[in-house]
Order: C-alpha cells, then sequence, then structure tokens
C-alpha cells in the first residue's frame, strides 16, 4: 500500500465529491486495507469483512457529497465501514440466515443415521 499525502488525499476528495470516479478509485486503493481491517475487527471473518467494505465503499461512493470538510475523510470512511459492520452483524451474524458449511458436519451423521433406520425398518 502506497502512503498518501494528507494535501493529495484532500484533492482527491474534492475531485471524487465533484463526482471524478477515478479520484475516488484512487482513494479506495489508498485505504481499502484499513477498511478491511476495521470490518474485520467488528465481524471476525475475512470474507464477510470483504462483503461489509464492498457495501461501504459503495454508500461511501454514494455519498461523498454529505462528506463536508476533506480533512475528515478517514473518520469519515472509517465510521460509515463501522455502521456497515453493525448493521450485517445486527441482521444475524456474519451468516444470517445461511448456516456456514461446517455446521453441517454436526448435522449429517444424525441425518445419516435416521435414513439408514428408515432403510432398516423397511
Amino acid at each position: 500500500m502506497e502512503k498518501v499525502r494528507l494535501d493529495e488525499q484532500q484533492e482527491l476528495v474534492q475531485r471524487a465529491r465533484s463526482g471524478d470516479r477515478e479520484a475516488f478509485g484512487e482513494l479506495v486503493r489508498y485505504h481499502r486495507s484499513k477498511a478491511l481491517g476495521w470490518a474485520n475487527t467488528i465481524a471476525q471473518d475475512s470474507s464477510i469483512a470483504e462483503d461489509i467494505v464492498q457495501e461501504a465503499l459503495i454508500r461511501a461512493f454514494l455519498h461523498m457529497g454529505t462528506l463536508m470538510n476533506p480533512e475528515r475523510f478517514i473518520p469519515w470512511l472509517q465510521r460509515i465501514v463501522r455502521n456497515q459492520a453493525y448493521m450485517k452483524m445486527r441482521r444475524g451474524g456474519p451468516y444470517g440466515k445461511e448456516r456456514p458449511f461446517s455446521d453441517f458436519r454436526q448435522v449429517y451423521p444424525v441425518l445419516l443415521r435416521k435414513k439408514l433406520s428408515f432403510v432398516i425398518i423397511q
């Protein structure tokens, strides 16, 4: 990851606020790893953190116009990532209504026994 100077970041933020997609892309390139770290701290799962960051970056792009002070870009982005992570966790944790495949290792032997008992009884 390349470090960005504060004045360069402020210029990129100003350009992104006026709709410059390339400027926003540069900001993402500079700060994506930080955003992943913030999301992973809350989600404790790297794949879920990726999803959170993707959603947060879309939200940040759509709401760039609400950022009044370009110097506050990093705290602003951090707040968006944090809010997205909390929202994701509130909606049923990292998997929502889905169950991780690892859970089926516990359920499968029970299903297998039921199926075998069904076959033996017949």
